[in-house]
């Protein structure tokens, strides 16, 4: 396996070292129920990862989930499962 020389194409973070952890800049969707950020994280040597985390409007509740790539895409076909049921 060969060593990373360069940050993956979607880290945003300033730095000069590769062995920092990599963020990605964060998606935001806001809605009137709160809102849901993704970014991507990876840590020197370890798999990328996506922590999704919500906000419930007015508080400063929240919720964070971290997951796997393969659970990060699993999530996203059942979102999508679930939308195009209700829209049915």
């Amino acid at each position: 396996m060969s060593q990373r020389t360069t940050c993956p194409p979607w880290c945003n973070t300033a730095h000069s070292s590769v062995d920092v952890e990599h963020e990605s800049i964060q998606h935001v969707l806001e809605t009137p129920r709160g809102d849901v950020a993704l970014q991507l994280l990876q840590q020197p040597g370890a798999p990328v990862r996506m922590l999704a985390a919500t906000l419930r409007p007015g508080t400063s509740e929240h919720g964070d989930a971290d997951l796997a790539l393969d659970d990060a895409e699993a999530l996203a076909r059942a979102i999508l499962a679930q939308v195009a049921a209700a829209r049915a």
